[in-house]
């Protein structure tokens, strides 16, 4: 009888201390098990700095030229807290003006600047090429009678290693028109902060 006694209080201490960690740990979620291996450790107590990326656009359409100005203010926050982090997550503020009409905010268009996340349905090819230092891909989208090509750039804007955008855009473009000519946008100037 006391030797089932000391098992039953055994029992109760192991599940208490359980049930104790458990409490503990509420809020961090199953990720942080994952990312409590030795590898990710850095990870954990990685500083992500804030960046910035601004871009120059010269847009051509009806035989009128006029300047975008394109901008990108990346943060970076951990989900978790202490040693329990077990994300980064890259947070992207934009911001889309045109150079006459008194920088009127085209904030509606950003998501067409970008090849992933767009209304827009791009092909990509295999074609590279390197505008104003920054390697390119090609694609071309048909849409509504008309054909568009575009030259994007995958690494643009930044996202530091181990942490994940939010938004779903990737590939900024950096130059795109469509095949009658009617409309063209290319960047003359990058300026990045990283």
């Amino acid at each position: 009888m006391k030797c089932a006694k000391h098992i039953t209080t055994a029992l109760l201490l192991l599940t208490a201390a359980a049930a104790l960690l458990y409490l503990c740990d509420i809020g961090y979620g199953y990720g942080h098990i994952v990312m409590s291996t030795q590898e990710n450790i850095a990870h954990k107590h990685k500083v992500f700095k804030p960046e910035q990326l601004a871009v120059t656009y010269q847009r051509t359409y009806d035989n009128h030229t006029d300047f975008l100005h394109f901008k990108v203010d990346t943060t970076y926050h951990k989900i978790g807290r202490n040693n329990f982090v077990y994300d980064h997550i890259c947070n992207r503020k934009f911001s889309l003006t045109a150079s006459e009409t008194a920088h009127n905010n085209l904030t509606n268009y950003i998501a067409e600047f970008f090849i992933a996340g767009g209304s827009r349905k791009w092909y990509p090819n295999n074609l590279q090429r390197e505008i104003l230092g920054e390697s390119c891909l090609y694609a071309v989208s048909a849409e509504d009678n008309s054909v568009w090509e575009s030259w994007y750039c995958e690494a643009l804007p930044h996202v530091q290693s181990g942490a994940r955008p939010t938004d779903g855009l990737a590939g900024l473009i950096l130059e795109v028109r469509n095949i009658e000519k009617q409309y063209t946008l290319k960047a003359v100037n990058i300026s990045k902060t990283i």
